[in-house]
């Protein structure tokens, strides 16, 4: 009968533990996936889903630095990401794709 009590004593005390889980706000946040071992970027793709799922405004967790450039600067610029996609710039994951190159490309 004791062994009876125990193990269902522990038993109940493991479902307690398990059932210590995280909310989806929780688990979505910024500071938890952050915090998770993930990159900045992550948790900038995980919030920008959350918005649009939910067609909320999209904010940003990170500031976007802009730097000043000249008209030919900025010229040479767009000529260069237009060249090589792969160009860092600060509209990962947030631009939409146009599939044909146009005119007002540069």
């Amino acid at each position: 009968m004791k062994k009876l009590l125990l193990v269902a004593g522990l038993l109940f005390v493991s479902q307690q533990i398990g059932c210590a889980v995280l909310s989806d706000a929780e688990m979505t946040s910024p500071e938890y996936i952050i915090n998770s071992g993930y990159s900045t970027e992550m948790a900038e793709m995980v919030n920008y889903q959350k918005s649009k799922s939910l067609a909320e405004e999209f904010t940003s967790i990170k500031p976007v630095k802009r730097c000043k450039r000249t008209k030919f600067g900025r010229f040479w610029r767009r000529c260069l990401e237009y060249i090589d996609p792969m160009l860092e710039d600060d509209s990962f994951y947030v631009h939409d794709i146009e599939m044909e190159p146009r005119t007002t490309d540069f």
